[in-house]
């Protein structure tokens, strides 16, 4: 049974990843550093922030400056290219009007989920949220989901996790990626071109 339901926020309520690499990508070619799409791949779920340690680290860059930088050219773009996904806003009144408590779990910053929900209109409908800001460790690792699994009050395996599927799901319970899901009891519902299936 489904107690709650928990939602990523980039790639499930807002088609938003493909500005958050263009961002990333733009910042860097524009000092000569152009990124792979490896590079994205490989990241996937990552806060931007580690994202960007990470290639201050590779390319000799000071990633406190690269990171504002960066995140000014996300700022000044996004009013105009901020695109949700179709259907989610409706799902997540529903859901509300249902009597299901909804939370957003992100690697996202506290700022940018907050944007999302507010210009989405589901802000107010949301019983928690979870950002990147607020986990010590944030996805692939599960403590986001545990996190918000735990302000709704609910147990884990009661919870079902909209995703990304570029993302892994096996976040749900505790279980690392790769784990085997069947003993957990938990539906993860996998956004755009994967069927869903119960975990």
């Amino acid at each position: 049974m489904i107690d709650a339901v928990i939602f990523d926020c980039d790639g499930v309520l807002a088609d938003t990843e493909p500005l958050h690499d263009a961002a990333t990508r733009e910042e860097l070619a524009a000092r000569g550093f152009p990124i792979p799409d490896s590079f994205f791949e490989q990241a996937a779920g990552m806060r931007t922030v580690d994202q960007i340690h990470a290639l201050g680290r590779q390319f000799d860059l000071d990633p406190t400056e690269l990171f504002a930088a960066r995140e000014a050219r996300f700022w000044g773009t996004i009013d105009d290219r901020f695109r949700e996904v179709a259907g989610t806003a409706a799902a997540v009144r529903q859901l509300h009007d249902a009597g299901l408590p909804v939370a957003v779990a992100s690697s996202g910053t506290r700022r940018w989920v907050d944007y999302v929900t507010t210009r989405m209109g589901v802000n107010a409908l949301l019983s928690a949220s979870v950002t990147g800001d607020d986990v010590t460790k944030p996805k692939p690792d599960p403590q986001p989901y545990l996190r918000a699994a735990s302000k709704l009050n609910v147990e884990p395996s009661r919870c079902a996790v909209v995703e990304a599927p570029q993302v892994s799901c096996h976040l749900v319970g505790g279980l690392p990626a790769g784990s085997d899901p069947s003993v957990v009891g938990c539906l993860v519902l996998v956004g755009r071109d994967q069927a869903d299936r119960p975990v």
